[in-house]
């Protein structure tokens, strides 16, 4: 059972990683959007 629980916790957790990498990726090519022709 412990195993399961952490293996959980971290699924969570490696998914908020990537939400919040996502959310930041998406601040930066809205900031750079200018920059980035291709991005219209």
């Amino acid at each position: 059972m412990t195993k399961l629980c952490i293996i959980g916790a971290g699924s969570i957790v490696f998914a908020n990683n990537i939400i919040t990498d996502l959310l930041l990726m998406d601040e930066l090519l809205d900031a750079h959007k200018d920059y980035l022709p291709a991005y219209h």
